[in-house]
């Protein structure tokens, strides 16, 4: 039929320190995060099917698109599936598979990102020393929030026209 494009991509998780945002990122295969975060990987596929509603309408206004959905599976790959009433050829296919790169880094998938899904406090203990040289337990807390990306500058995205 050749009116479907579908653009393949990969979600990542991220458990990160959140005073040090940034500086202690640690990616959490998607299939852990089911394990080990489940109000965090639920939390994520109802921000999906409340966006399917709303931004999935300004991707079909702005591609010409008479539907558009996103799957992922349990290892965090991705499609974001355009459907049209007409044949898509190889240019519409290339344009949509940057336009979808675009969502995925600056718009959609920014705002994806920001969403602190779950987030973990440690406390952990520090021995310090006064002005006096005597020793004592400092306490101490990090926070940490589980994040969800679907663009990241090695990520590899391709699409097949069916």
């Amino acid at each position: 039929m050749d009116n479907t494009v579908v653009v393949y991509g990969k979600g990542r998780f991220f458990m990160t320190d959140y005073d040090n945002y940034g500086s202690a990122e640690n990616e959490i295969p998607a299939k852990e995060v089911m394990e080990l975060y489940p109000e965090g990987w639920e939390k994520l596929q109802e921000i999906i099917e409340t966006d399917k509603h709303e931004v999935f309408n300004i991707f079909k206004e702005q591609t010409g698109a008479t539907s558009v959905d996103f799957e992922m599976d349990n290892d965090g790959n991705t499609k974001l599936i355009f459907v049209f009433d007409n044949k898509v050829d190889e240019n519409k296919a290339k344009e949509l598979l940057e336009y979808t790169i675009g969502q995925y880094s600056d718009g959609w998938g920014e705002g994806l990102e920001q969403e602190e899904l779950y987030t973990e406090t440690e406390t952990y203990t520090e021995t310090e020393e006064d002005e006096e040289g005597e020793e004592y337990e400092e306490e101490y807390e990090t926070e940490y929030i589980l994040t969800f990306h679907l663009w990241e500058s090695d990520t590899k995205y391709s699409y097949t026209i069916k």
